[in-house]
């Protein structure tokens, strides 16, 4: 299978995009990654693809 990562990066920038849209209603920067976070790891599960979060 030929895998290309241009389909996910595009869309996790959108996600990101959205939330940081939303910025002007009061969502802050910070809410925005975490839920943009959750957001492309269930993207990326969603196409088959397994994630993981790393634990800092």
């Amino acid at each position: 299978m030929d895998w290309s990562w241009w389909p996910v990066t595009t869309q996790s920038f959108n996600i990101l995009s959205d939330g940081f849209r939303r910025k002007a209603s009061g969502t802050s920067f910070v809410d925005t990654v975490v839920a943009a976070e959750q957001q492309i790891m269930t993207a990326f599960r969603n196409k088959g693809l397994t994630i993981r979060k790393e634990q800092a």
